[in-house]
């Protein structure tokens, strides 16, 4: 098997909808897709997570340096200090932010770092048939569930990018 194809910075909304709706995502994720690390300040919003949770998932806490801290809290205040640490944490490593945030998502494209959607990272397991489409048709149906936010459109292009493969 070829290796990973990347290293994710996730956002605590990623984190929440797989782990309160599918928690073998993550797992399956961090065996076959990607290295993900989560800012130790935006884990702390993961409620429902414990550093335990977490190891076993395979993913890995990081501790933002002090000059990434003090960017995060001088910098764009349309941005909350976790979603800025998640930008600039991907920015410094060239590492991916995975995000369903719109302000986040649209800073990474202006500063030209590469960003995902959460549902992606099923997309992928999909692809390298770690996951079956129902299942991750089921999963994104939940997460919608639970999270209003998440737009139907993003849901429904997920639903087509699974039927074309």
């Amino acid at each position: 098997m070829k290796g990973k194809i990347g290293t994710l910075v996730c956002d605590a909304n990623i984190l929440i909808d797989y782990f309160d709706n599918n928690k073998n995502v993550l797992k399956l994720a961090t065996e076959h897709c990607y290295d993900i690390y989560v800012p130790v300040q935006v884990f702390e919003e993961v409620e429902q997570m414990g550093e335990s949770d977490a190891e076993k998932l395979g993913i890995r806490l990081v501790e933002p340096t002090i000059a990434q801290l003090s960017e995060a809290v001088n910098d764009d205040n349309s941005l909350s200090d976790e979603d800025r640490l998640c930008f600039i944490i991907a920015r410094d490593n060239k590492w991916i932010c995975a995000t369903n945030e719109k302000r986040l998502r649209n800073k990474c494209i202006r500063e030209n770092v590469e960003t995902i959607r959460g549902l992606k990272i099923m997309l992928e397991l999909n692809a390298l048939r770690k996951l079956g489409k129902q299942e991750a048709i089921n999963t994104a149906r939940k997460i919608k569930e639970s999270n209003p936010r998440l737009a139907e459109e993003v849901v429904k292009d997920f639903n087509d990018a699974l039927d074309r493969r």
